[in-house]
């Protein structure tokens, strides 16, 4: 949660880590799920850094255009 600093969006990232782990890797032996988990994780925070930043760049070009001068 200290990543994100929402705690609905940490729910939702550890939520899609796990399923992507279930879905991809369920065969791997127990001794490489920890590691691999924890790899899914930052990748999923990172994207989401990403998509946020993305979303906060059109955001904010975008709410000019409704503004009169």
């Amino acid at each position: 949660m200290f990543a994100v600093r929402e705690e609905e969006a940490a729910l939702d990232i550890v939520q899609d880590a796990m399923l992507k782990l279930a879905e991809k890797y369920g065969s791997r032996p127990l001794e490489e799920l920890p590691l691999l988990f924890q790899r899914i994780l930052q990748n999923i925070i990172r994207d989401s850094y990403r998509r946020q930043r993305v979303r906060n760049f059109w955001t904010s070009l975008l709410s000019g255009f409704g503004q009169s001068d």
